[in-house]
């Protein structure tokens, strides 16, 4: 062990990078650690060189990789776990005979599996961050779903395992019986400006929703609540990959949305504040993402609360964000249904700026007080000696 911290290596196909998700939140969790860091990331996404840490980075490269994102995606996949001896045996070759005090993964698509197999084969204590409900995280011939599952509760039981949330943590409590996870929640960036806002009252508000809309349900919500507010003059900015084509195909009949294109994660807190009044987090609102969002963790909630703006959550009772926010009341605003009425009492109560001002304030001080950069690394730092210890 290297100092007082143990020498990581972190192997996974969520690779370390300034970028956004999963990617950046390992980027703060691994930024400045002070230890020794290695990772081993997958091809199965090029990433540019200068949004990595300064450390040292080795590719295990999967055979045909471009069939990763195409209509075989199963195909390949299911092909990848079934070779896992061989990835595996990649895996050793490319750690040779360095010696890590802890093999770190995520639970994201294949890579993590052979990580930890790796690690039992060295003996290496194995530590696992879990984002998501693994089953969802890589699509797999039905087949093979049940081995997957078989292989990540050995996983699971064997490992020490940080979950996003609790949501996730008792999830897996209930599915496999084990009961000593940790909650770690994603983290702020490093450096964090007080907000620089100058409230008033507005007739006509700016809502904002920041980061993919990916799913039928989400699209179809964006759309619903655009619809709600454009009878009041009320505009939605979308900083998103999604485009006003494919909102229109899918239903958009008012033209108060507007797509705000990329900002640069070193400008966005500014850009926030001066274009927008009112930040917006939408889960999927339909049955077929249930599981998902009443698991997972909103991690853009965590740089929402950089900006000092407020924060509606918009979602099912038994989505994450909501049951956040009802755990930490008069925090957040929520909405638990896009209907005329709810829509309008929020919008209402919106346009004076004390009401803003409040929430904002309150978001604020609670990113400050569970987010922020270094209470996380405490924690995590702390979890990793502890373990090391036991």
């Amino acid at each position: 062990m290297s100092g007082s911290l143990p020498k990581i290596l972190y192997i996974s196909d969520v690779s370390a990078v300034n970028t956004t998700g999963g990617e950046l939140v390992l980027f703060r969790l691994l930024e400045n650690y002070p230890g020794e860091v290695r990772i081993i990331e997958s091809n199965l996404k090029e990433n540019d060189v200068n949004k990595k840490l300064p450390v040292e980075y080795v590719k295990l490269r999967y055979p045909l990789s471009r069939l990763y994102k195409t209509r075989f995606t199963a195909v390949y996949n299911t092909l990848i776990y079934f070779l896992s001896y061989f990835i595996q045996k990649k895996l050793m070759k490319l750690i040779k005979d360095y010696r890590p005090d802890i093999i770190l993964s995520v639970s994201h698509h294949l890579l993590y599996i052979n990580a930890f197999k790796v690690a039992e084969k060295r003996k290496v204590p194995f530590i696992c961050i879990h984002h998501d409900y693994f089953y969802h995280s890589v699509g797999l011939l039905q087949f093979a779903k049940k081995h997957l599952t078989r292989d990540f509760q050995q996983l699971y039981t064997k490992s020490k395992n940080l979950c996003v949330s609790e949501f996730l943590k008792e999830f897996y409590e209930n599915k496999f019986g084990k009961t000593d996870a940790e909650i770690l929640y994603p983290l702020q960036p490093l450096t964090r400006e007080p907000p620089q806002i100058n409230f008033y009252d507005k007739q006509k508000l700016t809502f904002g929703y920041l980061g993919s809309i990916n799913t039928p349900g989400l699209i179809n919500d964006m759309i619903k609540f655009a619809h709600e507010i454009e009878t009041s003059g009320h505009k939605l900015i979308l900083l998103s990959n999604i485009t006003l084509n494919v909102l229109r195909e899918n239903g958009l009949k008012t033209n108060n949305i507007v797509i705000g294109g990329w900002v640069e994660a070193k400008d966005l807190v500014e850009y926030i504040q001066k274009n927008i009044d009112i930040l917006l987090l939408i889960q999927d609102m339909s049955k077929f993402s249930k599981q998902s969002v009443s698991t997972n963790f909103p991690s853009k909630l965590v740089d929402y609360t950089l900006t000092g703006l407020p924060i509606v959550i918009i979602g099912k009772e038994y989505s994450s964000g909501i049951k956040f926010a009802k755990a930490n009341p008069e925090i957040f605003y929520t909405v638990e249904e896009i209907a005329s009425q709810q829509i309008k009492k929020l919008t209402d109560c919106s346009v004076d700026f004390n009401v803003r001002r409040k929430f904002g304030e309150k978001a604020y001080k609670f990113g400050k007080e569970n987010f922020a950069n270094h209470i996380i690394k405490t924690k995590f730092y702390g979890f990793i000696k502890s373990y090391l210890n036991s």
